[in-house]
């Protein structure tokens, strides 16, 4: 069943002028990788992944008909030093980086 705009933040996606209904739209919760690709290949243009996109939604900026979330997908979840260089995971939040992660590197 999809999920709305007024079930998640209390109110509508009505953008004056603009929408003159009801945002709804499916939330699908990837646990991996494939499945978020594959999700995004049978949603084609409507699958939106964003970081700002729920902000967007709250301002009406933006109303897509199929939200895919990332958060849980753990291979994107990550910050490595490998050969001298620094990787960096979609899901990489801003507090890992207050540790060091090679000789040298120092707050």
């Amino acid at each position: 069943m999809p999920l709305t705009i007024s079930s998640l933040f209390g109110g509508d996606c009505r953008a004056p002028g603009i929408h003159n209904e009801t945002c709804s739209f499916q939330y699908f919760a990837s646990r991996t990788l494939d499945e978020a690709l594959a999700l995004l290949a049978d949603h084609g243009d409507e699958g939106k992944i964003r970081q700002s996109l729920v902000p967007a939604m709250n301002f009406r900026l933006a109303c897509p008909t199929s939200l895919i979330d990332i958060n849980r997908i753990a291979a994107l979840d990550y910050i490595r030093e490998s050969d001298g260089k620094l990787y960096i995971g979609a899901l990489a939040r801003h507090a890992e980086f207050e540790v060091p992660l090679a000789d040298g590197c120092s707050t």
